[in-house]
């Protein structure tokens, strides 16, 4: 399956490059960052020089729709919200990281991060990561995490 990862040069981003790259079922196949547009992978992380040869671009939803299958999200809360929107518009499947979709009742995301930058109408279809959430920090619960996500993802779109 081709995906791409949407903030991958964050913390985040990187431990997820690194998880997709030893899943036999994934292919990155783009990598997004807006502070290194158009710099190769590995002159950010030397650790993938020769894993994974692609460029940082910018958020393009609607050329990331027609290139991947699957985007997963690994920005900031309320940045990604923006972001999956975007995304969803353009028909893109998404698996979002961050605390936008994973909480699921309202007043507690205000409570913590102020007011949610998508309207409720659009947070319904939404699939957060629940319990697969955190990135675990052992290589079979990283790869469960993607698998679990990946499940969701195919079970939402029969």
């Amino acid at each position: 399956m081709k995906v791409a990862v949407v903030g991958a040069s964050g913390y985040t981003g990187l431990e997820l490059l690194r998880i997709l790259l030893r899943h036999p079922e994934f292919e990155i196949a783009a990598v997004t960052s807006e502070q290194r547009s158009g710099r190769d992978v590995g002159d950010v992380f030397p650790a993938l020089r020769e894993r994974l040869d692609l460029r940082f671009e910018a958020v393009d939803p609607v050329s990331l729709a027609g290139r991947v299958e699957l985007a997963f999200t690994a920005l900031p809360h309320a940045a990604s919200a923006r972001a999956v929107a975007g995304l969803r518009g353009a028909g893109c499947r998404v698996v979002d990281l961050s605390a936008d979709f994973r909480i699921h009742s309202l007043a507690t995301y205000q409570q913590w991060y102020g007011e949610h930058p998508v309207p409720a109408r659009q947070r319904a279809d939404r699939l957060p990561l629940g319990r697969a959430y955190p990135v675990h920090h052992e290589l079979g619960e990283r790869v469960a995490l993607i698998g679990h996500a990946q499940r969701r993802v195919a079970r939402a779109h029969q």
